[in-house]
């Protein structure tokens, strides 16, 4: 995927990922935080890769290149732009 360049960031890949859900309880709890979020935001992402908060982490910290994400699972599409922190707690859902 390509993360543009700091001259043109706008020519980054975006990536679309099908994921099984955004079910409580299956999946560790994601602290959002950035531009567009008052403060934080919990989610939690089903079918997610392991490691992906960790890769995600190298991603932010290419700003103003990186790669912008959308999950989306029939029903639902959450959007991850390169500008959006994530934090894994490592705890699951009840």
């Amino acid at each position: 995927m390509n993360p543009g360049s700091d001259a043109d960031p706008d020519q980054s890949s975006t990536c679309v990922m099908d994921i099984a859900g955004f079910d409580v309880g299956k999946a560790p709890v994601w602290r959002l935080s950035g531009p567009g979020i008052p403060e934080t935001l919990n989610l939690q992402v089903d079918g997610m890769p392991a490691g992906f908060a960790s890769e995600w982490r190298i991603n932010h910290a290419a700003f103003p290149r990186g790669v912008d994400v959308f999950l989306a699972n029939g029903q639902t599409l959450v959007g991850l732009p390169r500008t959006i922190r994530i934090v894994e707690d490592g705890t699951r859902g009840e």
